[in-house]
């Protein structure tokens, strides 16, 4: 029962809470090693990327069970670019998808490129 205790004692002390604060506090796997997103993004970005994309993915089965009229507002949500995305890109072309807050945070810092994702026809 000691031993949880510590761990939990640890686990909640100030320093590991105001880490946790700072970046989120959950840890990844990307190819570069394990890392919190905030620290990849110190580390490794070279370039934000932000844009609209549609709504939805396409998928066909869904598409497919749809009538008509169905379909031609699906098309519409599929194609057409409404909500905002932001991504952060290493020099090799690895990218990864970052929140509005970390986004805003080294806006200033690392330079961005704005582009829209559309679903090609």
């Amino acid at each position: 029962m000691r031993d949880m205790a510590y761990s939990y004692d640890r686990r909640f002390s100030a320093d590991n809470l105001t880490t946790a604060a700072n970046s989120d506090g959950k840890v990844y796997r990307f190819p570069e090693g394990t890392m919190t997103l905030r620290e990849w993004v110190e580390r490794y970005a070279v370039k934000l990327l932000t844009g609209k994309q549609p709504k939805l993915r396409y998928n066909r089965v869904k598409y497919n069970r749809m009538d008509g009229h169905e379909q031609k507002q699906y098309e519409k949500d599929t194609s057409e670019p409404t909500v905002p995305y932001y991504e952060a890109w290493t020099e090799e072309g690895t990218g990864q998808d970052i929140p509005k807050s970390l986004f805003d945070a080294y806006r200033g810092k690392i330079r961005v490129e704005q582009r829209d994702r559309t679903r090609k026809p």
